[in-house]
């Protein structure tokens, strides 16, 4: 019962509760990388600075994107993509952001990070603004007949959601099940989340808690574009910052279940 109020109270929580998402999506030969809530909508875009990397991978190889900033989006084209599977993979840089305490409480505990809001209280600091540096991972997955496991395979994220499955290729009613790394070892104990295009707000669809192991099985219910989310935070040992978080999100297409 306590589990079944937890995932409810997470799947009710209202957006303004939750961080901003990253997400990357395909469309006529572009990535186009944005940043928001109401998903696969932009409400802010990313700039050339702040990217460490980007880069498309396939069965032959890794190749580095470039691109531009455009209106509340990064563009870059995906030109000569080898056939087959494809994943494109991204990482931000470290970020500073202090908020103020009303927000960083509202925002850690939106986020169900239950040891970071008793840390705060414990040091007496639950009035104190939040200081936070974050850094930003995503892949998004690009199917097509072949060899898919480089769509299944670690990318060595710091923080990554690896699908234990193709999502492209799930059977109906199979769920998705993924398996979440933290400095390559599983995370357990971590809350995860799925939503589908349209999806606003952060009103995700599914939400579930890692095991020992790492994995969650996520319902996926319908086609069209998902994307599956988490956020980790722990303290700083950066001097600038109490806390350092990790945020990564898995984007892929489910094709209609009446083809399988």
């Amino acid at each position: 019962m306590r589990a079944f109020l937890w995932l409810l109270a997470a799947l009710l929580m209202p957006a303004a509760a939750s961080a901003h998402d990253l997400w990357m999506i395909y469309e006529q030969g572009r990535v186009l990388i944005r940043i928001g809530e109401d998903f696969p909508a932009a409400t802010n875009g990313l700039t050339a600075d702040r990217i460490v990397f980007l880069r498309a991978v396939s069965a032959s190889g890794a190749v580095p994107l470039e691109g531009r900033e455009e209106e509340k989006q990064f563009a870059a084209a995906l030109h000569g993509r080898q056939p087959g599977p494809t994943l494109v993979e991204l990482e931000v840089k470290p970020r500073p952001i202090t908020l103020a305490a009303a927000d960083f409480n509202r925002y850690i505990r939106g986020e169900g990070f239950g040891a970071v809001i008793e840390a705060r209280r414990a040091a007496g600091a639950s009035d104190s603004p939040g200081r936070e540096i974050y850094s930003r991972y995503c892949k998004l997955l690009l199917d097509a007949p072949g060899d898919d496991r480089i769509l299944r395979a670690p990318r060595g994220h710091r923080l990554e959601i690896v699908p234990l499955a193709n999502p492209s290729r799930l059977a109906a009613g199979s769920g998705l099940e993924i398996q979440v790394l933290f400095d390559g070892k599983p995370l357990g104990g971590a809350r995860v989340s799925a939503g589908r295009e349209g999806m606003q707000g952060h009103r995700f669809s599914s939400v579930g808690a890692t095991d020992q192991k790492g994995r969650v099985r996520l319902a996926v219910s319908a086609s069209g574009l998902w994307y599956v989310r988490m956020i980790h935070m722990i303290p700083s040992l950066e001097p600038d910052a109490e806390w350092r978080s990790y945020f990564a999100t898995l984007v892929f297409r489910i094709t209609s279940w009446e083809s399988r």
